[in-house]
C-alpha cells in the first residue's frame, strides 16, 4: 500500500534553459521533491513527451528568457505544441502547476517566456497552485532571492494537495541523498570523449589580436576563427564552450590531492534525463572541460559540503551559509567578492574529502558563453570574428577576478581548437540587397560587434539601398575606437553617417545618449517620417535606459508628445521591431 501511495504522489519538473541556470534550479527542486518522498521526473521540456502532460497531476515549470523575449532552445518544440489552436481549452483542467521565470530586469521583455507560458497554461485550463515567481539576475543574490522562498511556499502548497503517506516523514536535510550521477572508475586507461560537445563545431583560431592600445586599461581582442560547415547571418551569435584556466586546475588538483588520471564511467539518475556529461571520460577532462571550478558557489554547494566535513566548526559555518537566515552572510562571503569554488574549498580544509561521485553534485558544469558575431558572412560564411573584452576586475579578494571565457579565449594561439556553434541573435536586420528604411545603431564599446557585421554585409554587397546612422561610444579616440578605418571607408561609400562619443577625451564626460539628444531634429525626422528602426547594443547596466530616455526626450521635444504618449510611441516601435535591444550584464 505504501508503494502505491508513493507512486500516486508524482511530480514532474520541466525546464527550458539556455545557459544551464534553469536546469540547475530544476535539479535543486527535484532533490527537494525526493526529500518529500515524491516520485519525481526532471526533464528538459523538449525531451518530455508533451502529450502526457494532460495525465500529470502536479507540474513545476522553470524557464529562462532569451533574445527578444523568446523561449530557450530546449523548450521550442514543447512551446509550439502548446500554441496549437486545436487544443481544447480544458486540456489541462486536471493539472496543477507553478511557473518559475529566470530573467534579467535590465531587459525590456523581462521574464517574457515564463509569463507567456503561464498565460497559455491557464488558457488550456491548467490550475495555478501559486502565482508566478520571477527571478532576477540583477538582484544582489541573483534569482535565488525570489526563487528559494517561493519554493518553500510551493512545497507547502503541494503537500496540502498530496500529503505525505500516513506514518511517513520527509527526509531531513542532515540525511545525504544519493548522488544524481553514479560514477565508477574504469581500468581502461585513455578513456576519453570528444572535446567538441554535441551540437558544436570544431573551430580553429586563425588570429587573436588586441585592438585596444597597449596602455589602455581594457584588453579587447578581435578573434578570427575558421569554422568548416558554419553558416550564419548578420546579427547572429556565436556560442563558445570554454575550458578552465590552467592556474585554477592546478590549484584544485593540489587542494583536493586529486588524481586526474582516472577513467570514469557515468550513469545518470533514472529520474533525470539531463546528464550533461559523456558516458565515459577521464577525470582530467572533467577538470579541464566540464567542472566549473571558477564559479561562485551557490547555497546548495554549502548544504551538500557540510555532509563531508570532519570539523564541527566548519560544518556549522557551512550550514549557516546554506540557511535562509544566512543569506546576507552568503552574499558578503561569496557573491559580493565573487569568491570562486576553488577559493572556498581553500577556506574549508577539513571539508574537502568527499566521494568522487558527489563532485558532480557539488560542481556546476561550465556554461557556454555567447558573443555577437562581428564579421560578415558574405565574405566567407566559414570565417567569423568576435570582438571580446577580456574581463578582469578587482574585488576585496587578493587576486583580480577573471571572466572565464574571455580569458580562456585571450590565451589561445593560432591553430588552437575552439568548440563553437552559431544561433540566431536578438537583432533582426533587413536584407541589404533590397531597399531598406534608415537604421539608427547605438553602440558603446563592444556593442559595436553586430552592427559591424551588418555594415560589412552592406559593403560586401556593394549596394546603396539605405542609410545607416551609427552612434558609437568609447573612452578615447586613440585607445579604443574600434574599426575606425572601416567606418571611413563606409562613409566614403555614402551609406554611413557616424556620431562619436569619446567620454574621456575632454573635461566633461560625453556618452552616446548625449550625442543622440544633440541630433534630435534629424533623428525625429528619420523615425517619424522615414520609418527608421532603432537598434541598441551594449552593457545592460545604465546605458539602455539612458539611451531610451534620450529618444523619449526627442519624441517629447520634437514631436510635441506628452510623457505618456512618448512611452506609448516607444512601446509601438518595440512591438513593430523598430526598437530592438541586445544587452548583457
Amino acid at each position: 500500500p505504501g508503494c502505491k501511495m508513493f507512486h500516486k504522489r508524482k511530480i514532474v519538473i520541466l525546464f527550458g534553459s539556455q545557459t544551464g541556470t534553469a536546469q540547475e534550479v530544476a535539479e535543486q527542486a527535484g532533490r527537494e521533491a525526493e526529500r518529500y518522498l515524491f516520485e519525481v521526473k526532471v526533464s528538459a521540456m523538449d525531451n518530455y513527451p508533451v502529450e502526457e502532460l494532460v495525465h500529470e497531476r502536479v507540474v513545476l515549470f522553470i524557464c529562462s528568457t532569451t533574445g527578444q523575449g523568446e523561449e530557450p532552445d530546449n523548450m521550442k518544440k514543447f512551446w509550439r505544441f502548446l500554441l496549437q489552436s486545436r487544443l481544447p481549452s480544458n486540456s489541462l483542467e486536471e493539472v496543477k502547476f507553478g511557473v518559475i521565470g529566470l530573467g534579467d530586469s535590465s531587459y525590456p521583455k523581462y521574464n517574457f517566456a515564463a509569463k507567456k507560458l503561464r498565460k497559455r497554461l491557464l488558457q488550456l485550463g491548467g490550475q495555478q497552485l501559486m502565482d508566478i515567481a520571477l527571478g532576477d539576475d540583477q538582484h544582489d543574490l541573483g534569482p535565488d532571492a525570489v526563487v528559494l522562498p517561493w519554493l518553500t511556499e510551493w512545497w507547502n502548497a503541494v503537500l496540502k494537495l498530496l500529503p505525505l503517506p500516513e506514518g511517513m516523514t520527509c527526509i531531513p536535510k542532515d540525511v545525504l541523498l544519493p548522488p544524481r550521477i553514479k560514477v565508477r572508475t574504469s581500468r581502461l586507461h585513455g578513456c576519453t570523449s570528444s572535446r567538441i560537445p554535441s551540437g558544436y563545431l570544431e573551430g580553429e583560431l586563425i588570429s587573436n589580436c588586441r585592438v585596444t592600445s597597449s596602455d589602455h586599461f581594457q584588453d579587447v581582442r578581435l578573434l578570427t576563427i575558421r569554422v568548416p560547415g558554419c553558416r550564419y547571418s548578420a546579427g547572429d551569435v556565436a556560442v563558445i564552450q570554454p575550458g578552465n584556466l590552467k592556474e585554477n586546475i592546478t590549484k584544485f588538483t593540489e587542494l583536493l590531492q586529486f588524481d586526474p588520471s582516472q577513467s570514469l564511467v557515468l550513469e545518470g539518475s533514472p529520474n533525470n534525463d539531463s546528464c550533461p556529461y559523456p558516458q565515459a571520460l577521464s577525470s582530467q577532462e572533467c577538470l579541464e572541460w566540464y567542472w566549473d571550478i571558477q564559479a561562485v558557489p551557490k547555497r546548495y554547494f554549502f548544504e551538500l559540503l557540510h555532509h563531508f566535513s570532519s570539523s564541527d566548526l566548519e560544518k556549522d559555518k557551512l550550514l549557516e551559509l546554506s540557511s535562509s537566515e544566512g543569506q546576507s552572510d552568503l552574499y558578503d562571503y561569496c557573491y559580493r567578492p565573487r569568491r570562486s569554488i576553488v577559493e572556498t574549498l581553500d577556506d574549508f580544509p577539513n571539508s574537502r574529502k568527499f566521494p568522487l561521485e558527489y563532485i558532480f553534485d557539488l560542481l556546476p558544469t561550465i556554461k557556454p558563453r555567447s558573443f555577437s558575431i562581428a564579421s560578415s558572412p558574405k565574405s566567407n560564411p566559414e570565417i567569423l570574428q568576435l570582438l571580446v573584452a577580456v574581463v578582469k576586475y578587482k574585488t576585496r579578494m587578493h587576486s583580480p577576478r577573471l571572466g572565464l571565457c574571455s580569458n580562456w579565449l585571450a590565451r589561445l594561439h593560432s591553430g588552437d581548437i575552439v568548440p563553437i556553434r552559431t544561433k540566431k541573435g536578438t537583432f533582426v536586420f533587413p536584407d541589404p540587397i533590397k531597399p531598406f528604411s534608415p537604421l539608427i545603431f547605438v553602440a558603446p564599446g563592444t556593442g559595436i560587434a553586430p552592427f559591424r557585421s551588418f555594415i560589412r554585409d552592406v559593403m560586401e554587397c556593394g549596394c546603396d539601398n539605405g542609410q545607416v546612422h551609427l552612434f558609437f561610444g568609447c573612452r578615447n579616440k586613440s585607445k579604443d575606437y574600434y574599426f575606425e578605418d572601416e567606418w571611413k571607408e563606409a562613409i566614403s561609400l555614402g551609406f554611413l553617417t557616424i556620431y562619436t562619443a569619446f567620454s574621456r577625451d575632454q573635461d566633461h564626460k560625453i556618452y552616446v545618449q548625449h550625442k543622440v539628444e544633440e541630433n534630435s531634429e534629424i533623428l525625429w525626422k528619420l523615425i517619424n517620417e522615414m520609418g527608421a528602426g532603432i537598434y541598441i547594443a551594449g552593457n545592460a547596466k545604465d546605458m539602455p535606459k539612458c539611451v531610451q530616455d534620450s529618444f523619449k526626450s526627442i519624441f517629447e521635444r520634437q514631436g510635441k508628445l506628452s510623457a505618456e504618449e512618448s512611452e506609448n510611441y516607444m512601446r509601438t516601435l518595440s512591438v513593430n521591431f523598430r526598437l530592438q535591444l541586445e544587452t548583457w550584464s
